[in-house]
């Protein structure tokens, strides 16, 4: 159904809800109160406006057959997120340390976070300027529950998000199925053929297998839930409901929310967003793009977050990748073979089936281009920005092998799930590695999760900004306080 009446339809509201609430725990906690107000009442009337009239976006018809295959979904997307390491219930990869630094930063000082320790690359007192977004539900609990609670919470909002990204690719399909949700988890570039071009070598199972293309990565969206699912999550809600849109009252609004919590995917998103309002605006369609949602609420969302995550010291380093490279024909056949394996089979083999459509000719442009950008120390440029455009791609092929199926089209079925059959073991990889660890923790009574960093006291250019001559914080921010002093 296009867009149920009563309660049921005003179900529409629940992921802008999702994407809404952290960004006013954030202003409402880290700005002046002067003006986190007045954001805060423009950010909860466009949420009233859409509560009173909601996005035609599809919804299912609520029958026993919806609720089984709804249960069914949430029990795989309860079992993909345990052995995630979000909450620290099982074993976490490396980056869960920082992972855990942030949450209990966030949870155990006060609001805005100063370090007041001296350090060797930075001065002091230095400001924490991260994309906190994912965590903040969490930290606010943990301030008054504990941490213990708090990463209850955090593992609540990954499931929450989650379960809103299944609802939303099955409005997309306008369907409810569950084969697209074991898609999502499975699909992967083919990898282990590119690692067994360029290295010759699978040492085990859980070996990570992405880093083979370096200084490229394209990751899959069970690596992206194991590794940055606090990027991953929010955005993955975001480009669906931006590709949901039927008009451009909120394609301002939806990027915005999503900044704060997704800061480079954000930058892929936005090429979308232009191509979803593009239609209003070839129309003349301004009361739709100068609407409350997105002038009111959008542009303020959008500008505080951009004045909090601008002094951030990684973003200085912008660069292009071919300075990896001593050689311009290794940068091109490295860069070649990459694109070729990660997306370029993907793209030639729903070629003929998305040939119409723009949406696939914009998508193939984006994830072309998008790795010859290099933004801090390593490749996080193209391993983020390129979040928005993979899922579009995953949503065009699960189109495309629909399409396939109801017509026998014997060669591009072939064709699909042989290539999909290649970067099946991406995924397993990770789910395979957590297993095992988990396991193992287990067995030997040991804790799953990693020691946190302490951020505090070891500042570094990924997580930290200057204080002095910051323009949020000495003229946005709340008052901080030194560690110790409440809040």
């Amino acid at each position: 159904m296009e867009n149920q009446k009563g309660l049921a339809g005003k179900a529409a509201i629940l992921p802008y809800l999702y994407l809404a609430i952290p960004f006013l725990i954030w202003v409402l906690g880290w700005v002046r109160l002067e003006l986190a107000l007045p954001a805060t009442i423009l950010v909860l009337l466009a949420l009233w406006k859409i509560w009173q009239n909601p996005p035609a976006i599809w919804l299912p018809e609520w029958n026993r057959g919806t609720l089984v295959r709804m249960a069914v979904a949430a029990g795989i997307i309860l079992l993909w997120l345990y052995f995630s390491g979000i909450g620290e219930l099982s074993f976490q990869n490396p980056d869960h340390a920082y992972r855990n630094a942030i949450f209990r930063l966030l949870a155990e000082n006060p609001w805005p976070v100063i370090s007041w320790n001296p350090t060797l690359t930075l001065p002091e007192p230095a400001a924490f300027t991260y994309y906190i977004a994912f965590w903040l539900p969490g930290a606010l609990v943990a301030k008054v529950l504990g941490v213990g609670a708090g990463n209850g919470v955090n593992f609540l909002w990954a499931f929450l998000g989650l379960f809103l990204t299944f609802l939303l690719i099955s409005a997309w399909r306008r369907k409810l199925s569950l084969w697209p949700l074991l898609l999502l988890v499975l699909f992967s570039g083919a990898d282990l053929l590119g690692l067994f071009l360029k290295a010759g070598v699978w040492e085990n199972i859980a070996m990570h297998l992405e880093w083979w293309g370096w200084p490229y990565q394209y990751s899959s969206f069970t690596t992206q839930l194991y590794w940055v699912f606090n990027q991953a999550i929010p955005v993955w809600v975001g480009t669906l409901l931006v590709l949901l849109q039927k008009n451009a009252r909120h394609l301002l609004l939806i990027p915005a929310l999503v900044m704060l919590s997704s800061t480079l995917p954000f930058l892929g998103l936005l090429p979308f967003a232009a191509y979803m309002a593009w239609p209003a605006l070839k129309e003349g369609r301004f009361r739709e793009i100068f609407s409350l949602e997105n002038l009111g609420a959008g542009l303020a969302v959008a500008i505080l977050s951009y004045l909090y995550l601008r002094d951030n010291n990684a973003a200085q380093l912008f660069t292009t990748t071919n300075r990896e490279f001593t050689d311009l024909w290794t940068f091109a056949a490295s860069l070649s073979l990459f694109l070729l394996l990660e997306v370029g089979l993907f793209l030639l083999l729903n070629l003929w089936e998305q040939r119409k459509n723009p949406l696939f000719w914009l998508t193939g442009f984006l994830l072309m281009v998008i790795p010859l950008f290099k933004l801090g120390g390593a490749g996080d440029f193209a391993m983020r920005v390129s979040i928005p455009a993979l899922l579009v791609l995953f949503l065009l092929t699960q189109d495309t092998l629909g399409k396939a199926w109801e017509k026998k089209d014997r060669k591009v079925l072939v064709g699909l799930f042989l290539l999909l059959a290649i970067g099946i073991p991406t995924p397993l990889a990770e789910i395979s590695r957590s297993l095992a660890g988990t396991w193992k923790a287990w067995r030997s009574h040991e804790a799953q999760a990693l020691e946190p960093v302490d951020l505090m006291n070891t500042p570094g250019d990924n997580f930290w900004g200057d204080l002095e001559g910051n323009l949020f914080f000495t003229w946005l921010a709340r008052d901080a306080q030194p560690p110790g002093s409440g809040g």
